[in-house]
């Protein structure tokens, strides 16, 4: 599950530990943040700039058991 503070600053979620995620704008060019994910599998991304007004993201995770690329939201339609 994914989700995004009230301010649009942060997201968090859970993802395999030590995997990759990032956020990316709707273009899924520009990198808005990323983490590398903890023991816990618990993550959150500080976003620059914030996401505040029901912008559509992407978040991908570069899963290490796999190497490669997984789409964890790829049409995530932020509320406004």
């Amino acid at each position: 599950d994914l989700a995004i503070s009230g301010d649009g600053t942060v997201v968090s979620g859970r993802a395999e530990a030590g995997s990759t995620v990032r956020v990316l704008a709707a273009d899924g060019i520009s990198v808005l943040g990323s983490v590398v994910v903890g023991a816990s599998g618990a993550f959150s991304i500080g976003l620059t700039p914030p996401q505040v007004a029901g912008e559509q993201l992407q978040v991908t995770v570069w899963s290490r058991s796999a190497s490669t690329w997984k789409a964890m939201a790829p049409h995530w339609q932020l509320p406004v």
